[in-house]
C-alpha cells in the first residue's frame, strides 16, 4: 500500500530519538510499502540530508518553516491566550496543510509523527495513524512538577492543560494510535481504544563487550530538550558530588547538541559538555557507566537501548527505563534516590566483572527484543491486522 508519513522535522540526521525512531520506521515500512514523506524543514542545511531518505521514499515533499527569534518570542508571549498548545502552534503551516491534503489523494494510509504533525491529518477521510512517541501531556505534567522557576512552572502547567485537551481530542479522531510502551498505552487508551505498542529499537550491536576500565560516566541526549536538561541538573546537583567525594578520578560527559546555558555552565573540572558530535558511538564505547537520571518524560529512551547495545551498564531512574523489559540487578540498575543512584554508579566503576555481567545481559536483551527488524515486524502486523 501507499503510506504518507507526516513529520514536523526532517527525520535525519540520526542525532536525536525522534529522528532515529521515525527514520527506522520509514525504513522498515519501505520494505513492503510505497512511502511518501511530507516534512517541515527549518533551515537550508537540512537539504543536505534529504539524500539519506531517498532510498526509502517514493516521494518527498519539503515545506519550509522558518522562525525568526522575534517570532519565537512573540509566540511564547501570546501562548497564554492562544487556544492551541505552544508546541502545536509553532508547527502550524498553511503550506504544509495544503501539501498534506494534495498527497492524501494519492495514498491509502497516513501516519503522523507526534501530535504536532497530527494536526495536519485529523480532517482527512482516509485511514489515520498517530505515532505518539511519548504522551506529550504527561511530559508537560512532570515538567511542571519538577520545574524550579515559578515562571516556567506556570507556563508548563498552562501548556499541560492545553496539551491534554488537544491530545485527547486528536486521538479520538484517529483510527490507530501507536505507543512505545505499555505504560503509555494505558494512558492513551483513555483517549482511544485502538492503541498498539510498537517499541523503540536500535541496530548498533556490539559483537563483544569492550571494557576500558576508566572512570567515565556518560549521558547522551538533545540538550535543549527540557527532560534532558532537568536530568543533568538533577544529577549534577544531587548525585555527582556524592560520586566525586568517593571517586575523585570520575569524569562526567554530557553529550548532545544545542546545550542550554544551564548545561554549558556545568562544564568545569571533570564535567565536559561536548555539544553536537558527529557520532555518539565512540563516546559510548569509552564509557564505564551510562546514566539516565530522568525525572520528566514518557515513551522509551533510545539512548538507553544504544548504551545497552554497546554492552554498557546503565544506571537509571524508574521513569528513565519505563517501558523497557529490564530487570533491576540483571541487565540494569534502577534507583530514584540520589544516594542509592550514586552508590550504584560507584559500585559499577569499582567492579569490572559486574560491569561486564550487566553489560552482557543488557546486550543480550537488545538482541532478543529491540532490533529495528523486530520492531518493523510488529509495525507490519499492525498495518496488516488493523488496516
Amino acid at each position: 500500500m501507499r503510506i504518507l508519513i507526516i513529520t514536523t522535522q526532517l527525520p535525519y540526521p540520526l542525532t536525536e530519538g525522534a529522528n532515529i525512531r521515525t527514520f527506522n520506521l520509514i525504513k522498515q515500512l519501505s520494505k513492503n510499502h510505497e512511502i511518501y514523506l511530507a516534512t517541515l524543514i527549518k533551515s537550508k542545511k537540512e537539504l543536505d540530508y534529504v539524500q539519506s531518505l531517498q532510498p526509502y521514499c517514493a516521494k518527498i515533499k519539503l515545506v519550509e518553516s522558518t522562525r525568526s527569534p522575534f517570532k519565537r518570542l512573540w509566540q511564547i508571549g501570546i501562548s497564554p491566550i492562544v487556544f492551541k498548545p505552544y508546541l502545536v502552534k509553532i508547527n502550524e503551516s498553511d503550506e504544509m496543510e495544503k501539501a498534506v491534503n494534495e498527497l492524501a489523494q494519492e495514498v491509502d494510509v497516513v501516519q503522523a509523527e507526534f501530535p504536532y504533525a497530527g494536526q495536519y491529518i485529523e480532517k482527512l477521510k482516509l485511514k489515520k495513524i498517530l505515532d505518539e512517541h511519548n504522551v506529550e501531556s504527561d511530559i508537560l505534567k512532570n515538567q511542571y512538577r519538577y520545574e524550579q522557576s515559578l515562571i516556567r512552572k506556570a507556563f508548563s502547567f498552562l501548556q499541560y492543560r492545553k496539551m491534554l485537551k488537544f491530545e485527547k481530542t486528536l486521538c479520538m479522531k484517529m483510527d490507530i494510535i501507536l505507543a512505545t510502551s505499555e505504560e503509555d498505552k494505558k494512558i492513551l487508551e483513555t483517549f482511544n481504544k485502538n492503541v498498539f505498542v510498537v517499541p523503540n529499537g536500535t541496530d548498533v550491536l556490539q559483537d563483544y563487550i569492550e571494557d576500558k576500565g576508566n572512570k567515565i560516566i556518560t549521558y547522551i541526549g538533545l540538550m535543549s530538550y527540557r527532560a534532558n536538561v532537568d536530568a543533568m541538573l538533577f544529577f549534577s546537583q544531587d548525585i555527582w558530588p556524592l560520586i566525586k567525594n568517593e571517586e575523585p578520578a570520575a569524569k562526567l560527559l554530557i553529550v548532545g547538541k544545542n546545550p542550554t546555558e544551564e548545561i554549558k555552565a556545568l562544564a568545569k573540572g571533570d564535567v565536559f559538555v561536548t555539544g553536537e558530535v558527529e557520532n555518539v558511538m565512540q563516546y559510548l564505547r569509552d564509557t564505564s557507566v551510562f546514566i539516565a537520571p530522568i525525572r520528566i518524560g514518557s515513551g522509551t529512551r533510545i539512548k538507553i537501548l544504544e548504551a545497552m547495545a554497546c554492552g554498557k551498564p546503565v544506571v537509571s531512574t524508574r521513569l528513565g527505563c519505563a517501558g523497557l523489559e529490564v530487570q533491576d540487578g540483571n541487565d540494569i540498575f534502577i534507583s530514584d534516590g540520589p544516594k542509592q543512584f550514586a552508590q550504584r554508579v560507584l559500585d559499577l566503576m569499582g567492579n569490572k566483572e559486574e560491569r561486564i555481567r550487566i553489560g552482557q545481559n543488557a546486550l543480550n536483551l537488545v538482541k532478543d527484543r529491540y532490533t529495528w527488524d523486530q520492531i518493523g515486524n510488529k509495525l507490519e502486523k499492525v498495518y496488516q491486522n488493523a488496516i
